[in-house]
C-alpha cells in the first residue's frame, strides 16, 4: 500500500473534508480508514474493489449492472404479475401504469397505444412478459380487484 502524504502537505480543502468527517491529524497519520471521509462507506473507491469483494459490494454491483432486487407488478394479458426487472424495464412499466391510470380517468386510449406489442424481460425466468393494452381486459382486471392503481410496487393479495 502506498504511503500516505504528510498531513501538512494536504490541501486545506482536503484537510477540512477529513476533519468534517471526524478524522483529525493524529488519526490520519495513525492510518485510520479514509473510506467514510471520501464518501465510500458503502461503495468501493475503485471498481476493482467491487470485483475482488463481491459479497461486500453486492448492492453496489446490482445498481451498477442495472439489475435490481426490486420487483414490480406488471399488467399482462394473463393478469397482474409480480416481476423482477432491470431499471430500464421498470421505467417502461411505470409509464405503462401511468397510461392505464390516464385511460381509467379519461377513457382516452391514446397513451396506451405506444405499448402495443411491447414486453419486458423477467430477470428471474429470462422470459419476455407482454404489456397489456386491451382496454376491455384492463377494465376486467380492475373490476375483479386484480388491478389496483396504487399497487405498482406492492404485492397483491389473492
Amino acid at each position: 500500500m502506498a504511503r500516505r502524504r504528510d498531513w501538512t502537505s494536504l490541501s486545506p480543502g482536503y484537510r477540512a473534508r477529513l476533519e468534517k468527517a471526524g478524522l483529525n491529524q493524529e488519526q490520519y497519520e495513525g492510518g485510520a480508514s479514509l473510506k467514510e471521509a471520501r464518501g465510500h462507506l458503502f461503495t468501493p473507491e475503485h471498481p476493482q474493489e467491487a470485483e475482488r469483494s463481491p459479497d461486500l459490494y453486492e448492492d453496489y454491483r446490482a445498481r451498477k449492472s442495472g439489475l435490481s432486487r426490486t420487483s414490480v407488478n406488471v399488467v399482462t394479458p394473463s393478469g397482474v404479475q409480480w416481476v423482477r426487472l432491470t431499471k430500464r424495464d421498470r421505467r417502461r412499466v411505470a409509464k405503462h401504469w401511468n397510461a392505464i391510470k390516464w385511460w381509467m380517468r379519461t377513457g382516452e386510449y391514446d397513451r396506451l397505444k405506444p405499448f402495443e406489442g411491447k414486453s419486458v424481460k423477467d430477470l428471474d425466468t429470462e422470459q419476455r412478459v407482454e404489456l397489456e393494452t386491451d382496454s376491455q381486459r384492463i377494465w376486467l382486471f380492475t373490476h375483479s380487484r386484480q388491478l389496483q392503481i396504487e399497487s405498482l410496487y406492492t404485492a397483491l393479495t389473492a
